[in-house]
Protein backbone atom coordinates (compact mmCIF):
# COMPACT_ATOMS: atom_id res chain seq x y z
CA UNK A 1 0.00 0.00 0.00
CA UNK A 2 2.41 2.37 -0.45
CA UNK A 3 1.97 3.90 -4.03
CA UNK A 4 -0.02 6.52 -2.40
CA UNK A 5 1.49 10.32 -2.20
CA UNK A 6 0.58 12.36 1.20
CA UNK A 7 -1.51 15.53 -0.24
CA UNK A 8 -0.63 19.05 0.97
CA UNK A 9 -0.27 22.61 -0.01
CA UNK A 10 2.19 21.69 -2.47
CA UNK A 11 -0.58 19.70 -4.22
CA UNK A 12 -3.26 22.94 -4.92
CA UNK A 13 -1.59 23.33 -8.33
CA UNK A 14 -1.85 20.07 -9.46
CA UNK A 15 -5.32 19.19 -7.95
CA UNK A 16 -6.60 22.36 -9.59
CA UNK A 17 -5.35 20.97 -12.99
CA UNK A 18 -7.30 18.30 -12.88
CA UNK A 19 -10.33 19.92 -11.19
CA UNK A 20 -10.40 22.23 -13.94
CA UNK A 21 -11.30 19.30 -16.55
CA UNK A 22 -14.30 18.24 -14.32
CA UNK A 23 -16.85 20.89 -14.86
CA UNK A 24 -17.69 20.43 -11.14
CA UNK A 25 -19.82 23.03 -9.43
CA UNK A 26 -19.82 22.10 -6.16
CA UNK A 27 -16.97 23.56 -3.09
CA UNK A 28 -14.79 20.39 -2.14
CA UNK A 29 -14.16 20.73 -5.76
CA UNK A 30 -11.58 23.68 -4.47
CA UNK A 31 -8.66 22.68 -3.44
CA UNK A 32 -9.17 25.29 -0.80
CA UNK A 33 -12.50 23.80 0.31
CA UNK A 34 -11.17 20.69 -0.19
CA UNK A 35 -8.11 20.43 1.90
CA UNK A 36 -9.67 22.32 4.92
CA UNK A 37 -12.14 19.70 5.14
CA UNK A 38 -10.92 16.71 3.83
CA UNK A 39 -7.93 16.53 6.20
CA UNK A 40 -9.66 17.24 9.66
CA UNK A 41 -10.47 13.44 10.13
CA UNK A 42 -8.41 11.62 7.63
CA UNK A 43 -4.75 11.57 5.89
CA UNK A 44 -5.43 12.38 2.46
CA UNK A 45 -2.80 10.61 -0.21
CA UNK A 46 -3.10 10.60 -3.77
CA UNK A 47 -1.67 9.55 -6.95
CA UNK A 48 -2.58 9.33 -11.02
CA UNK A 49 -4.48 6.24 -12.68
CA UNK A 50 -5.10 6.61 -16.20
CA UNK A 51 -4.08 10.11 -16.25
CA UNK A 52 -6.72 11.16 -14.08
CA UNK A 53 -6.05 12.36 -9.68
CA UNK A 54 -7.24 10.10 -7.34
CA UNK A 55 -7.17 11.49 -4.09
CA UNK A 56 -7.99 8.80 -1.23
CA UNK A 57 -9.05 9.56 2.70
CA UNK A 58 -7.44 6.65 4.53
CA UNK A 59 -7.12 6.45 8.63
CA UNK A 60 -6.68 2.67 10.67
CA UNK A 61 -9.83 2.03 10.45
CA UNK A 62 -10.90 2.41 6.23
CA UNK A 63 -10.51 4.09 3.14
CA UNK A 64 -12.78 6.21 1.40
CA UNK A 65 -12.65 8.84 -1.70
CA UNK A 66 -14.17 12.32 -0.92
CA UNK A 67 -14.21 12.67 -4.89
CA UNK A 68 -14.48 10.79 -7.96
CA UNK A 69 -11.55 10.82 -9.98
CA UNK A 70 -10.75 13.76 -11.62
CA UNK A 71 -9.83 13.86 -15.49
CA UNK A 72 -10.83 12.22 -18.27
CA UNK A 73 -9.06 9.84 -19.30
CA UNK A 74 -9.99 5.82 -19.30
CA UNK A 75 -12.51 7.13 -16.13
CA UNK A 76 -14.71 4.05 -16.06
CA UNK A 77 -11.81 1.52 -16.29
CA UNK A 78 -10.21 4.09 -12.94
CA UNK A 79 -13.42 4.10 -11.11
CA UNK A 80 -12.98 -0.47 -11.08
CA UNK A 81 -8.78 0.26 -10.02
CA UNK A 82 -9.70 2.69 -7.30
CA UNK A 83 -12.27 0.58 -5.93
CA UNK A 84 -10.23 -2.33 -6.28
CA UNK A 85 -7.60 -0.52 -4.97
CA UNK A 86 -9.69 0.63 -1.41
CA UNK A 87 -10.89 -3.39 -1.21
CA UNK A 88 -7.31 -4.47 -0.99
CA UNK A 89 -6.79 -1.30 1.63
CA UNK A 90 -9.41 -2.62 3.69
CA UNK A 91 -8.07 -6.26 3.27
CA UNK A 92 -4.54 -5.60 4.26
CA UNK A 93 -5.93 -3.48 7.58
CA UNK A 94 -7.74 -7.02 8.43
CA UNK A 95 -11.47 -4.99 7.65
CA UNK A 96 -13.67 -7.79 6.61
CA UNK A 97 -17.14 -5.29 5.34
CA UNK A 98 -15.44 -3.41 3.22
CA UNK A 99 -17.72 -0.50 2.87
CA UNK A 100 -15.37 1.67 0.62
CA UNK A 101 -17.45 4.37 -1.47
CA UNK A 102 -17.24 7.66 -3.17
CA UNK A 103 -18.67 10.68 -0.94
CA UNK A 104 -19.01 14.05 -2.84
CA UNK A 105 -19.88 13.26 -6.51
CA UNK A 106 -20.98 16.33 -8.77
CA UNK A 107 -23.47 16.27 -11.41
CA UNK A 108 -21.44 16.95 -13.54
CA UNK A 109 -19.96 13.36 -13.22
CA UNK A 110 -23.73 11.52 -12.78
CA UNK A 111 -24.18 11.06 -16.40
CA UNK A 112 -20.62 8.97 -16.79
CA UNK A 113 -21.75 6.72 -14.51
CA UNK A 114 -22.92 3.20 -15.42
CA UNK A 115 -25.83 2.53 -13.68
CA UNK A 116 -25.77 -1.12 -13.91
CA UNK A 117 -22.57 -0.92 -11.82
CA UNK A 118 -22.61 1.27 -9.80
CA UNK A 119 -25.32 2.99 -7.07
CA UNK A 120 -25.43 6.35 -6.97
CA UNK A 121 -28.01 8.25 -4.38
CA UNK A 122 -28.77 11.70 -3.51
CA UNK A 123 -26.92 12.35 -0.32
CA UNK A 124 -27.12 16.35 0.56
CA UNK A 125 -27.70 19.31 -1.01
CA UNK A 126 -25.29 22.91 -1.21
CA UNK A 127 -27.25 25.80 -0.80
CA UNK A 128 -26.30 28.74 -3.59
CA UNK A 129 -27.60 32.51 -2.74
CA UNK A 130 -27.26 35.68 -4.88
CA UNK A 131 -24.86 38.17 -3.45
CA UNK A 132 -26.89 40.73 -4.04
CA UNK A 133 -29.76 39.12 -2.44
CA UNK A 134 -27.77 38.58 1.08
CA UNK A 135 -26.41 42.13 0.48
CA UNK A 136 -29.51 44.24 0.14
CA UNK A 137 -32.29 41.77 1.88
CA UNK A 138 -34.85 43.31 0.14
CA UNK A 139 -38.45 42.10 0.23
CA UNK A 140 -40.68 40.55 2.40
CA UNK A 141 -38.54 37.31 2.22
CA UNK A 142 -36.18 39.12 4.55
CA UNK A 143 -38.31 41.07 6.45
CA UNK A 144 -37.41 39.45 9.72
CA UNK A 145 -33.54 39.70 8.77
CA UNK A 146 -33.86 43.22 8.40
CA UNK A 147 -35.64 43.90 11.38
CA UNK A 148 -33.53 41.79 13.34
CA UNK A 149 -30.01 43.53 12.39
CA UNK A 150 -32.11 47.04 12.89
CA UNK A 151 -32.72 45.61 16.54
CA UNK A 152 -28.88 45.01 16.96
CA UNK A 153 -27.69 48.30 15.81
CA UNK A 154 -30.07 49.97 17.84
CA UNK A 155 -29.35 48.19 21.13
CA UNK A 156 -25.27 47.78 20.96
CA UNK A 157 -22.19 49.21 19.28
CA UNK A 158 -21.58 46.60 16.25
CA UNK A 159 -18.15 47.18 14.26
CA UNK A 160 -17.01 44.99 11.56
CA UNK A 161 -13.60 44.02 10.82
CA UNK A 162 -11.16 42.46 8.75
CA UNK A 163 -9.81 38.89 10.84
CA UNK A 164 -6.26 39.49 11.68
CA UNK A 165 -4.17 37.38 14.10
CA UNK A 166 -4.38 39.24 17.32
CA UNK A 167 -8.32 38.31 17.41
CA UNK A 168 -7.51 34.74 17.33
CA UNK A 169 -8.20 33.86 20.21
CA UNK A 170 -11.06 35.68 20.90
CA UNK A 171 -12.94 33.86 18.00
CA UNK A 172 -11.40 30.87 19.35
CA UNK A 173 -13.70 31.80 22.71
CA UNK A 174 -16.62 32.42 20.48
CA UNK A 175 -16.75 29.02 18.68
CA UNK A 176 -16.54 27.32 22.26
CA UNK A 177 -19.15 29.09 23.75
CA UNK A 178 -21.21 28.91 20.55
CA UNK A 179 -20.11 24.93 20.81
CA UNK A 180 -21.42 25.04 24.45
CA UNK A 181 -24.81 26.83 23.22
CA UNK A 182 -25.44 24.35 20.58
CA UNK A 183 -24.94 21.41 23.11
CA UNK A 184 -26.99 23.15 25.81
CA UNK A 185 -29.72 22.96 22.94
CA UNK A 186 -29.21 19.10 22.26
CA UNK A 187 -32.31 18.44 23.15
CA UNK A 188 -33.78 19.81 20.35
CA UNK A 189 -31.03 17.63 17.85
CA UNK A 190 -31.65 14.18 18.53
CA UNK A 191 -29.40 13.13 15.98
CA UNK A 192 -26.70 10.49 17.46
CA UNK A 193 -23.98 12.42 15.28
CA UNK A 194 -24.87 15.92 16.32
CA UNK A 195 -22.19 15.75 19.28
CA UNK A 196 -19.65 14.62 16.81
CA UNK A 197 -20.62 17.78 14.23
CA UNK A 198 -20.00 19.79 17.30
CA UNK A 199 -16.50 18.54 17.63
CA UNK A 200 -15.64 18.58 14.42
CA UNK A 201 -16.82 22.44 14.13
CA UNK A 202 -14.14 22.88 16.42
CA UNK A 203 -11.67 21.08 14.96
CA UNK A 204 -12.25 23.42 11.98
CA UNK A 205 -12.27 26.93 13.14
CA UNK A 206 -8.56 25.93 14.93
CA UNK A 207 -8.08 24.63 10.81
CA UNK A 208 -9.18 27.64 8.87
CA UNK A 209 -7.05 29.55 11.24
CA UNK A 210 -4.10 28.33 11.15
CA UNK A 211 -4.34 28.20 7.29
CA UNK A 212 -5.83 31.15 6.60
CA UNK A 213 -2.77 33.24 5.07
CA UNK A 214 -1.73 29.91 2.86
CA UNK A 215 -5.06 29.24 1.72
CA UNK A 216 -6.08 32.67 0.56
CA UNK A 217 -8.75 32.72 2.61
CA UNK A 218 -10.57 35.84 3.83
CA UNK A 219 -12.14 36.37 7.20
CA UNK A 220 -13.97 38.90 9.19
CA UNK A 221 -15.17 39.40 12.80
CA UNK A 222 -17.82 41.29 14.44
CA UNK A 223 -17.10 43.52 17.82
CA UNK A 224 -20.64 43.82 19.60
CA UNK A 225 -19.90 46.85 22.58
CA UNK A 226 -16.15 46.10 22.33
CA UNK A 227 -16.00 42.59 22.00
CA UNK A 228 -15.54 39.96 19.78
CA UNK A 229 -19.04 38.04 19.05
CA UNK A 230 -18.68 36.87 15.72
CA UNK A 231 -16.81 35.33 13.19
CA UNK A 232 -16.88 34.03 9.55
CA UNK A 233 -14.38 32.79 7.14
CA UNK A 234 -14.07 31.94 3.29
CA UNK A 235 -13.06 32.00 0.05
CA UNK A 236 -13.89 32.69 -3.57
CA UNK A 237 -13.48 29.13 -5.30
CA UNK A 238 -14.23 30.27 -8.86
CA UNK A 239 -14.71 33.70 -11.15
CA UNK A 240 -18.00 34.23 -9.73
CA UNK A 241 -18.23 32.04 -6.50
CA UNK A 242 -17.25 32.57 -2.96
CA UNK A 243 -18.01 29.87 -0.52
CA UNK A 244 -18.89 30.39 2.74
CA UNK A 245 -16.62 27.84 4.90
CA UNK A 246 -17.46 28.38 8.57
CA UNK A 247 -19.42 30.59 10.78
CA UNK A 248 -19.54 30.99 14.80
CA UNK A 249 -22.10 33.38 16.86
CA UNK A 250 -22.70 34.30 20.10
CA UNK A 251 -26.35 32.75 19.50
CA UNK A 252 -27.53 35.44 22.59
CA UNK A 253 -26.96 38.15 20.69
CA UNK A 254 -30.21 38.62 18.29
CA UNK A 255 -29.43 40.11 15.03
CA UNK A 256 -25.94 38.99 14.91
CA UNK A 257 -25.93 36.47 12.28
CA UNK A 258 -28.05 38.24 10.14
CA UNK A 259 -25.34 41.25 9.92
CA UNK A 260 -22.31 38.99 9.51
CA UNK A 261 -24.05 37.17 6.54
CA UNK A 262 -24.65 40.30 4.84
CA UNK A 263 -21.43 42.41 5.93
CA UNK A 264 -19.00 39.42 4.77
CA UNK A 265 -20.87 39.21 1.61
CA UNK A 266 -20.33 42.59 0.60
CA UNK A 267 -16.44 41.67 1.11
CA UNK A 268 -16.72 39.88 -2.40
CA UNK A 269 -17.08 42.25 -5.05
CA UNK A 270 -17.26 40.47 -8.28
CA UNK A 271 -18.44 37.81 -7.44
CA UNK A 272 -22.37 36.78 -7.75
CA UNK A 273 -23.23 33.47 -6.02
CA UNK A 274 -22.56 33.03 -2.03
CA UNK A 275 -22.45 29.17 -1.73
CA UNK A 276 -23.28 28.16 2.04
CA UNK A 277 -22.36 24.29 1.70
CA UNK A 278 -24.38 21.70 3.10
CA UNK A 279 -26.35 21.07 6.33
CA UNK A 280 -24.89 18.17 7.47
CA UNK A 281 -28.29 16.40 7.40
CA UNK A 282 -29.14 18.65 10.80
CA UNK A 283 -32.65 19.72 10.87
CA UNK A 284 -31.57 23.72 12.50
CA UNK A 285 -28.69 24.36 9.77
CA UNK A 286 -31.30 23.47 7.26
CA UNK A 287 -33.87 25.83 8.38
CA UNK A 288 -31.06 28.00 9.18
CA UNK A 289 -29.93 28.01 5.41
CA UNK A 290 -33.46 28.34 3.97
CA UNK A 291 -34.38 30.91 5.53
CA UNK A 292 -32.09 33.16 3.97
CA UNK A 293 -34.09 31.73 0.45
CA UNK A 294 -31.40 30.03 -1.55
CA UNK A 295 -31.44 30.89 -5.40
CA UNK A 296 -30.80 27.07 -6.22
CA UNK A 297 -29.65 24.79 -4.73
CA UNK A 298 -26.79 21.59 -6.21
CA UNK A 299 -26.67 17.94 -5.66
CA UNK A 300 -24.48 16.09 -3.63
CA UNK A 301 -24.23 12.48 -4.72
CA UNK A 302 -22.45 9.35 -3.22
CA UNK A 303 -21.47 5.75 -5.14
CA UNK A 304 -20.16 2.76 -4.65
CA UNK A 305 -20.40 -0.47 -6.80
CA UNK A 306 -23.92 -2.17 -6.66
CA UNK A 307 -22.11 -5.51 -5.28
CA UNK A 308 -21.07 -3.67 -2.03
CA UNK A 309 -22.73 -3.05 0.92
CA UNK A 310 -22.46 0.65 1.80
CA UNK A 311 -23.85 2.33 5.40
CA UNK A 312 -26.27 5.32 4.27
Amino acid sequence: MDQLIDLGLSEWKLFRTYASRTQARLSMYSFPVFYLFGSVSFNLKWMLINDNLCIFSCNEKGIIMLLPPLGNSSWVETLDICFDYMSDYMDHIGQDTPESNIEIVDQAFVPRIPIDRFQVNLDALEYIYHRDSLVQMRGRAYKSKRHSINYLLRNHEVEYKDFSNEYRQDCLRVSQKWCQQKQNRRLLHKHPLYDSFLNLSLEMDLKVMNLYNSLGLKGGIVLVDGEVAAFTFGVQISSDTACILTLRTDLEVNGLAPFIDKTFAEQFVGCTWINAMDDCGFSDVRRAKFSYHPAFVLPIFRMWPVDLKVNS
